[in-house]
């Protein structure tokens, strides 16, 4: 008897702590009252592009702002921003004047951009700086040449570069209209693409440790691929409908996925998308979020960059939320599991209970 309570009180502690860490009762704030585009986040720097006013940049977490200008005359609406993986005071960002490239951490700038069209993303080779993405186009010398490397007249909405083979790319586009038509892939840098699939989907992420795995967010789903775009799984469990924006994979666990859901708020999962619930108290349900950022230095706080989606309302801006602890990939607490196990509670699901198409 004495055996069977001991472990119906572990069993109930282990259900009570998965319930907590689960559901925490976490609140977001707004930190920023601007319409926000973008977040690009180093080293306790976060940067955020905002409509017709530049760059604002905080190095305390958001308790104050410096103001940034890109380029000459009245201030851009700065559309997207990335920073050198290698040189974190090089960023570029794209602004509805053209791409703009600072080497100096946004004190000074110079356009890199012969074209008209502003670029709505830009991706840096992780292993090599001089490959840069900026929509359709790809530059080998740091910006000073360009070719486009997509066939079709449209522009990508989203476009992910394999970490351990940067020659593999992933990028979903629209064409003119604003019909977004899908997602293709390229094994070699960009020379050639085939679709591999055809439905709605903006943002794209892949799993840094486990680069085959690939997730793509749509209308109220998200897909995944465990094999680098070869077969899809559809994956809508707790997700509400919406258009899924903005993706982010967790630094420091990558099973765990957050997902911006265009007037829904901010979803997390925690078991590699197969479920999703609401993150945090208080954040709108009327704002599109445009981006998700954490930045790896200092991993307690998930930001969410967001513009208007309801005129009648002025609940955009930049969001920050602090995180709950989150238990490191591959850390393995045995006694943890045992009671998961007992609880009843299904940590991992097979595969074979997916969705394929």
């Amino acid at each position: 008897m004495k055996i069977g309570r001991t472990v119906l009180i572990l069993v109930t502690i282990g259900v009570l702590l998965h319930h907590s860490l689960a559901f925490p009762a976490v609140s977001w704030k707004r930190i920023l009252f601007k319409n926000a585009n973008c977040i690009a986040a180093i080293n306790h720097t976060i940067y955020v592009g905002v409509n017709n006013e530049g760059i604002y940049r905080t190095v305390n977490e958001g308790k104050s702002w410096q103001n940034i200008r890109v380029g000459p005359g009245p201030a851009p609406s700065v559309i997207s921003i990335a920073i050198d993986p290698k040189d974190e005071r090089i960023i570029y960002a794209g602004t509805s004047k053209g791409l703009f490239k600072s080497d100096d951490r946004g004190w000074s700038w110079a356009k890199i951009w012969p074209y008209r069209t502003p670029p709505l993303i830009i991706v840096v080779d992780p292993k090599d700086s001089r490959v840069i993405y900026a929509d359709v186009f790809k530059t080998t010398d740091g910006g000073r040449s360009w070719k486009q490397i997509f066939p079709f007249k449209c522009a990508f909405c989203d476009l992910a570069v394999n970490p351990r083979n940067t020659e593999i790319l992933y990028a979903t586009f629209w064409m003119k209209g604003g019909k977004v038509t899908g997602l293709c892939k390229s094994e070699d840098g960009g020379l050639t693409w085939r679709k591999i699939f055809d439905h709605l989907a903006i943002p794209i992420v892949i799993d840094p440790r486990r680069p085959m795995r690939v997730y793509v967010g749509g209308e109220g789903k998200v897909y995944r691929s465990m094999d680098g775009g070869d077969s899809w799984a559809e994956l809508e469990e707790g997700l509400p409908r919406g258009l899924i924006r903005s993706m982010l994979i967790d630094p420091i666990n990558p099973d765990i996925i957050y997902a911006g859901v265009d007037m829904a708020g901010v979803y997390r999962s925690e078991d590699g998308g197969e479920t999703w619930s609401p993150l945090g108290r208080g954040f709108p349900d009327t704002v599109k979020i445009m981006d998700l950022a954490i930045d790896p230095s200092s991993p307690d706080f998930l930001y969410a960059a967001t513009i208007w989606g309801d005129p009648f309302t002025n609940d955009y801006g930049l969001w920050r939320m602090e995180l709950p602890p989150r238990r490191p990939y591959h850390s393995v607490n045995p006694l943890g599991k045992l009671l998961y196990m007992w609880g009843g509670i299904k940590m991992y699901k097979g595969i074979n209970s997916l969705k394929r198409r």
